[in-house]
């Protein structure tokens, strides 16, 4: 028999839910917070908060109301079977912006000026010459706030 109360579950393999946990009980005081895969057979969990579940993660939870991804990209929570069609927020906060932007710089270097050819595990036979960047542009297609502090 459910209890009534409103439960957050908090699923990462990634992060530690403990500062979720303070945090949450301290604005939410009414809510239950269980730590996935700790959560009592009565619990009305109506929020999940996560990072990349698992296949089917969502199938037990018929009372969830709400998703809050914990990072910024849905990609791999959009692929999932049984993702139910409820609200999905994912997390964005200057932190976020400056990371996802540096790693985008980095990639975008990395691919220019051919690293993975160095990084083989097999030599290449003879010299090779890395790319000279004079000039180097790239493309953003999105208009999100991590693009835009890419374009940047």
């Amino acid at each position: 028999m459910p209890d009534g109360r409103n439960t957050i579950l908090f699923y990462s393999a990634a992060d530690d839910p403990a500062p979720w946990r303070t945090a949450l009980e301290a604005e939410l005081p009414e809510a239950a917070f269980h730590v996935f895969p700790d959560i009592p057979a009565q619990a009305r969990v109506t929020t999940a908060i996560v990072w990349s579940p698992p296949e089917g993660f969502f199938t037990p939870f018929t009372d969830l109301r709400l998703i809050v991804n914990l990072g910024a990209g849905v990609d791999s929570l959009l692929r999932q079977t049984d993702l139910p069609d409820v609200p999905i927020i994912r997390l964005s906060d200057p932190g976020m912006v400056a990371m996802m932007t540096s790693y985008v710089l980095f990639a975008v270097i990395r691919y220019a000026r051919d690293i993975d050819k160095f990084e083989a595990p097999v030599p290449q036979v003879g010299s090779y010459m890395v790319r000279i960047m004079p000039g180097l542009s790239m493309n953003i297609w999105s208009s999100g706030s991590s693009s835009s502090s890419m374009a940047r």
